[in-house]
């Protein structure tokens, strides 16, 4: 019995065994997920999970480097295969890089946050291989380059946000040397101490971001670096500031899409906000708001095109943007300051399709040109404290757009012209230079004013345009006050129909397109407004009415507070006239006495017909009367008539 139950104990044991066994084999053969739910590991366990499967569910757990079991994997665990991990928080424990993705690794990460990675370069993901992560990188650091990630020629997509990532010298959340970038995330409070770009810098890439860059801060470029890339970010710079340039970034020799707003960020120590260096094409569309540097906004020597508004940004040389190169802009400058372009400092090519408002400088309250523009906009309460309320002109300009209410202290209230500058469609008015009181101010060069509105139908150039060079004014524009009726044709209470012709002062060929709506107002003898409409393309005010109130009446004309025009116009008077011829001698002089008034009673002052018959005599009534002596007359009896012609009723 003793043998037997031995035996039957052997046999269950090696069941056993082999039972547990098979276990074993078969969790490390398989690829399932490994569930675990204790609430901390260390590098190791996870290396070791790694190595034995190909997919690794956390389940909430932390994974944190431990410096006593972990000190072999200080650089990071090692990917060289396909690898996914989900669903828990990798933690550098301030000592460690947390991946090493070789060129042969595939690292997948799910719902994980990469925290506290320390790394020489990349303080959490060191990658020649193929990552993608969703989820976020917090609080990284490296002594080196890149705070978060560093790729070498790899693949990199994420879904996730950069926060709080540094590096002591540059690139606080990426560096990437060729390879692809994607990014959906956004970008906050990254920071190289000691050089340069606080979230990005790449060469030699394709770099897709969709999310904002909000306060990050390096010594230069405190949010992006690109080069040879090619280069798309939809989202917004907001609070990025560097000590010395760049506040935004820098761009070279990439093309280039921005879809965003750039909002209160700052660069220092004489330098640039943002800069398209030569070779670059840059597209922004979005607005510039509240910048700060101490010498370029926008520092462009490239190509750049931007469709969007600049408003309160400051600098040195144009508040908002300096242009080198080749720009395009379709947007309003408003609210800028700088010593010189308040707006604008253009030394390149450069169109515009926009106004300028309420911009400052010293010199050019709106805009500095010192090289090739055309602009096609209005400069409105622009202000220079030296020279050219709204612009500056020292190289080649052409101008279609109003000047309205600009000012230099010094000399050429809308315009001060040292270059060549053709101005034509546009409307000029309260334009004032202290020292001149002239709108334009022309020290040299090639100036054509033709085809402008000055304000008012007989501008005094003498006082509007100073001048020692000679300058083109073939003509400038007229708006004339007319009606379609005759004196005298209508009376009181009846609508008279005006228009208002808009004309060259010359004649020949014009494009009334081109110029500006005019404002314009209608106002009685007393100055009281009676109609107000604006004219433009010559069509607006045709057809248009007001009551005969008076048998004189005076309709002015004016733009704004400038008398343009004086329609006088002359009713037909519904009137009461009498004469009275008392009887006399043969041979003797008989006295006709007329009287004329209105159905009123008022008495009138006008010529009357008198007809004695059938011989007509004019005689002037005063003051409602006139006495006509009758002489030379036969005896019989005769016809005496009165007619008060044309203005009144027989």
């Amino acid at each position: 019995m003793k043998i037997k139950y031995i035996s039957i104990f052997f046999i269950v044991f090696i069941c056993l065994f082999i039972s547990i066994s098979a276990v074993s084999a078969l969790d490390l053969n398989s690829s399932e997920k490994i569930m675990d739910n204790r609430n901390e590991h260390d590098f190791t366990w996870l290396k070791n999970q790694i190595d034995l499967n190909d997919s690794v569910d956390l389940g909430g757990a932390t994974v944190k480097y431990n410096n006593a079991t972990d000190s072999s994997l200080k650089n990071g665990i090692i990917i060289k295969k396909n690898i996914n991990i989900s669903n828990g928080f990798l933690d550098g424990n301030d000592k460690s890089r947390i991946f090493n993705v070789t060129n042969t690794g595939n690292l997948v990460l799910n719902n994980v946050i990469l925290k506290n990675g320390h790394a020489h370069d990349g303080g959490a993901i060191y990658n020649s291989g193929i990552v993608y992560v969703n989820g976020d990188f917090i609080n990284n650091y490296v002594d080196n380059f890149a705070g978060a990630i560093y790729n070498d020629g790899g693949n990199i997509t994420i879904d996730g946000d950069f926060i709080n990532n540094t590096a002591f010298y540059s690139y606080g959340a990426i560096y990437s040397n060729g390879g692809y970038i994607t990014i959906n995330g956004d970008f906050i409070n990254n920071t190289a101490i000691t050089n340069s770009v606080g979230a990005i810098c790449a060469d030699s890439c394709n770099v897709n971001v969709i999310g904002d860059f909000i306060g990050n801060v390096a010594g230069h470029y405190g949010a992006i670096y690109i080069e040879r890339c090619n280069l798309s970010i939809k989202g917004n710079f907001i609070r990025n500031n560097v000590t010395w340039n760049g506040g935004v970034g820098y761009i070279s020799k990439t093309n280039a899409t921005m879809i965003g707003d750039f909002i209160n960020n700052t660069a220092g120590m004489m330098f640039s906000l943002f800069i398209n260096e030569i070779g670059s094409n840059t597209t922004i569309i979005g607005n510039f708001m509240n910048n700060t540097a101490e010498r370029f906004g926008i520092a462009n020597k490239g190509y750049i095109n931007v469709k969007g508004n600049f408003t309160n940004n400051i600098a040195d040389y144009g508040g908002a943007l300096f242009n080198a190169g080749n720009c395009s802009i379709v947007g309003n400058f408003t609210n800028n300051i700088a010593d010189y372009g308040g707006a604008l400092f253009n030394a390149g090519n450069c169109s515009i399709v926009g106004n300028f408002t309420n911009n400052i400088a010293d010199y050019g309250g709106a805009l500095y040109n010192s090289g090739n523009m055309v602009i096609q906009g209005d400069f409105i309460n622009n202000t220079a404290f030296k020279y050219g309320g709204a612009l500056y002109n020292s190289g080649n300009m052409v101008i279609q757009g109003d000047f309205i209410n600009n000012t230099a202290n010094e000399y050429g209230g809308a315009i001060f012209v040292d270059g060549n500058l053709n101005c034509s469609y546009g409307i000029f008015y309260r334009n004032f230079a202290n020292n001149t009181n002239s709108t334009v101010f022309i020290y040299s060069g090639n100036v054509d004013l033709s085809y402008n509105f000055w304000g008012c139908n007989n501008p005094n150039f003498t006082d509007l345009i100073n001048s020692s060079n000679n300058y083109t004014m073939d003509n400038f524009f007229q708006v004339l006050l007319k009606c379609d009726v005759m004196n005298s044709t209508l009376t009181i209470g009846d609508e008279l129909h005006y228009y208002v012709d808009l004309k060259l002062n010359t004649s020949g060929p014009f494009d009334l397109g081109k110029l500006s709506p005019i404002n314009v107002n209608l106002r009685d003898n007393v100055n009281a407004i009676l109609d107000e409409f604006i004219v433009q393309n010559n069509t607006a005010p045709n057809s248009r009415n007001t009551t005969v109130n008076n048998n004189l009446n005076y309709y002015n004309l004016y733009f704004y507070d400038n008398l343009l025009d004086v329609l006088i116009y002359k009713t037909k008077i519904r009137s009461l006239v009498s004469v009275n011829v008392e009887n006399g001698f043969y041979n003797t002089t008989l006295e006709a006495n007329i009287t004329l008034c209105d159905v009123n009673g008022n008495n009138l002052t006008d010529d009357v017909i008198v007809t004695i018959n059938g011989v007509n005599y004019t005689v002037n009534v005063v003051n409602g009367h006139a006495y006509f002596n009758i002489s030379g007359l036969d005896s019989g009896n005769y016809s005496v008539a009165v007619i008060y012609n044309g203005n009144g009723n027989i």
